[in-house]
């Protein structure tokens, strides 16, 4: 097993559902209207937040599969099935207080928006239903994710996550635009995705025992879950935290210009989100030698393509976002993109360290350092955002991020060769950010630096790749001890 190819079966994973949206989404729009889409945008977003109520069970579930590795079937199900079983009874509960406080909240309408609001009230089973089916279906991905079936698990993830787009579109089209229509329809293949999986994870843990409930297992895995779901919290709070205090102190306006260049940053910690998903499993075996050894070449493997990638997304930003939205919305934007782009290497660093704690067991600590991280950034955000405006809120996620990397390198044992392996990328970020702030886009001077510059990145990149990709990120796993 690759991990190269496991991350482009991880970061595929995401992509495509993502181009299945931009596709879908006009003709979608057309259908059903602003308004309704805007009823229906709200309940996937809450469909996606659901796993924060699976208890952390979906990343317990994958790190103790793979620790179990070399041992029986019947211990890697019992941990299955202990999952399982909590999960399904926990979502289950979760769906029944959904319902019953939907029902106070939409019975409550306003006269000009009772139609719809009365829609989302015939829609409520649904979202209680989906519940259950969607933390169950954590628990089985977190089953193949420690079995490293990657493949199979994104193909079922891209089906169902395709579907639930395509499937609404064809019933708004054939007339049934209605949300009482939609949210079935979206929530449908959920249902198909839990059979996929559960059939899976029947073939790949394999789930042939009986149903087992392992009090001592479920301890664990809850001592351990309740961690991971601590930074589960905090991350889209410290996400958000931003966007909520510049709409506080300076308006709904100013989100606007930080929330368009934010949106497409984000984008770009997909491809270390996928890297971190695909080695894992592999921390969760073998010596600290070998972690070590893990480590340091995924970190050079993701800097020897973050580090160019964001270069030229540094260098191309202002033009760029000049003939999309226009020179008023971009003399905003522009600034607080190429800021927010040095956060973007240095938070994709951070996955891999994050990746080496929670996979060795200690999901503790991750939590901890986001933890410490909240006020101190809040306080922070608060300072530079009054002085400087969203470029100050810019500049106050960098530091959070930059921080956030160094103490997780730190606590996560990375050695001096892996923070020297850092040292030329992070300086011609650097360079390029604070090179681009002050020459205008129009400047011959900014175009011959980009130029000079790029063939240096180029000579960097041709220098270390063929060494990088003979040694960093080898296709074999690391064998459990």
């Amino acid at each position: 097993m690759s991990i190269r190819r496991d991350t482009l079966y991880n970061l595929s994973g995401q992509l495509i559902p993502l181009a299945v949206t931009l596709v879908t989404l006009p003709t979608f729009l057309g259908l059903i209207g602003a308004e309704r889409y805007g009823a229906l945008a709200i309940v996937w977003v809450l469909l996606g937040y659901m796993g924060l109520f699976d208890l952390g069970m979906s990343r317990a579930t994958a790190q103790r599969v793979a620790q179990l590795d070399q041992a029986s079937s019947t211990e890697r199900a019992a941990v299955v099935w202990t999952a399982l079983v909590v999960i399904t009874a926990l979502g289950s509960i979760a769906g029944l207080v959904m319902w019953t406080v939907g029902q106070l909240v939409f019975s409550n309408t306003r006269p000009g928006a009772a139609a719809l609001q009365v829609e989302l009230y015939c829609a409520l089973p649904w979202l209680s239903l989906a519940l259950p089916v969607t933390l169950s279906a954590s628990a089985l991905a977190g089953a193949l994710q420690g079995r490293e079936k990657f493949l199979s698990l994104n193909v079922v993830q891209v089906l169902v996550t395709s579907l639930a787009l395509v499937l609404p579109l064809a019933a708004a089209a054939a007339g049934y635009t209605a949300l009482d229509w939609l949210i079935p329809a979206t929530l449908a293949p959920r249902v198909l995705g839990i059979v996929l999986l559960f059939a899976l994870c029947r073939r790949h843990v394999p789930l042939t025992a009986p149903i087992a409930f392992d009090a001592g297992r479920l301890r664990s895995l809850l001592g351990y879950g309740g961690w991971i779901s601590v930074t589960a919290v905090l991350g889209p709070l410290l996400a958000v935290a931003d966007r909520v205090i510049i709409a506080t102190v300076l308006g709904a306006s100013a989100v606007t210009f930080y929330a368009i260049p934010q949106g497409l940053v984000a984008r770009g910690i997909m491809l270390a989100g996928s890297l971190s998903g695909a080695i894992f499993p592999r921390f969760a075996v073998g010596t600290r030698s070998d972690r070590d050894d893990l480590m340091g070449s995924a970190l050079q493997g993701l800097a020897l393509i973050i580090t160019p990638t964001v270069f030229v997304a540094i260098w191309l930003t202002a033009p760029l976002l000049h003939l999309w939205l226009g020179p008023d919305v971009a003399a905003q934007s522009v600034p607080v993109a190429e800021v927010l782009l040095l956060g973007l290497w240095f938070n994709s660093l951070a996955y891999i360290p994050c990746a080496r704690l929670q996979g060795a067991g200690d999901a503790r600590t991750v939590a901890v350092v986001h933890l410490a991280e909240l006020v101190p950034y809040a306080l922070l955000l608060c300072v530079l955002l009054w002085t400087w405006g969203i470029l100050g809120a810019a500049l106050a996620w960098v530091v959070r991020v930059a921080i956030d990397a160094v103490l997780l390198l730190t606590l996560s044992g990375a050695e001096i060769r892996d923070y020297g392996l850092l040292v030329a990328p992070v300086i011609m970020i650097f360079c390029s950010t604070a090179m681009v702030s002050s020459l205008p886009p129009s400047s011959p001077m900014r175009w011959t630096l980009f130029t000079l510059l790029l063939g240096a990145m180029a000579l960097w990149t041709a220098r270390r790749a063929p060494n990088v990709f003979r040694r960093v990120l080898p296709p074999g796993r690391v064998a459990a001890k």
